[in-house]
Order: structure tokens, then sequence, then C-alpha cells
């Protein structure tokens, strides 16, 4: 299931934006720019996708390997991009928290992928004076307590198959 938040309207006297506290304002900004990272990356649109991350950007991947610059994960993401093989990933639910700083913010969102199920993105985005981006993302993979202790074996045994 995919949630998206409503499109709001360029602030201008009399529109929702303008109706909106600062705080609401930033939650709608916020909520725009990750459904649009989302949409970026489901249609391999590279140029709008890395446009939503600061220059100094960390991305962490599901693999212990995977902690790189937003300069490594465009070189990581430049071949399945340029073959039109994104990744899709659907919002299941999401929460935005607040730092006590109005120009950043802290996110987790449930997401539902066909490949690995449901996974948690969470992270940080920042206000850069023009628009909301995302300094950090951390996507990670959620499993069932019920059957966490045998991933977690199974995670072992790979990883001394690789020597690490």
């Amino acid at each position: 299931m995919l949630l998206l938040t409503p499109v709001l309207a360029a602030e201008e006297p009399g529109s929702l934006d303008a109706q909106l506290s600062p705080r609401d304002s930033n939650r709608a900004a916020i909520g725009q720019l990750l459904d649009g990272l989302h949409r970026a990356a489901a249609e391999s649109d590279a140029q709008d996708y890395f446009a939503r991350y600061t220059e100094e950007a960390v991305f962490l991947g599901t693999d212990a390997s995977e902690r790189w610059s937003i300069a490594e994960f465009k070189a990581y993401a430049a071949k399945p991009f340029a073959e039109g093989r994104g990744w899709r990933y659907d919002v299941v639910s999401r929460h935005l928290v607040p730092t006590g700083n109005p120009e950043i913010y802290g996110f987790d969102e449930v997401l539902s992928n066909e490949n690995l199920g449901l996974c948690r993105g969470s992270g940080l985005v920042v206000f850069d004076g023009a628009r909301w981006r995302v300094a950090q993302y951390v996507l990670s993979m959620l499993i069932p307590n019920a059957i966490a202790a045998s991933v977690g074996r199974e995670t072992v045994k790979a990883l001394e198959q690789v020597g690490q």
C-alpha cells in the first residue's frame, strides 16, 4: 500500500501552505521530499533522485559494507538507473521526529519491496535554506522476531564464508 502526501500549491495568500503552521508546512514538504525520492528511484531518474540528497549525504544499505558517500552511492546506482532498473519501495507508514532545530528532522518509514518484503528507511533531513534534502538514509530489512535467530545464524554463516 502506497501512502502519498498530498501535493501542496506554492505558498500564495490563501493557499493551503500559507494556512499551515511552520511545523505542519515542514512536515508536508518533508513528506513530499521522501515520496519524491521513492518515485525517482522507481522511475530510475538519477538526476531527480540524487538532487534530493545533500552534497555530504551518507547512504547506509542493508549490507554491512554499504556505507556510502553520495558520490559512492551515485557510482553504485549509475548502471541500474541507466538500464531502467531502479528500485521500488512503497511507503506503508512514516513518522517524522522534530529535533528541536526547525531545520533538521529525523524520520523513519516502513517500506514494502517485492524482493525484500518489509524494510525500514530512517535518517535525517535538513533544510538547506532553499529546500529540504536527505542528509542520511539508512535502509534496513525488517525481520520478524519469530525467525530472527535463524536469520542471524544464516547471516553468521554467510559472513564466515566470505571471510568477515
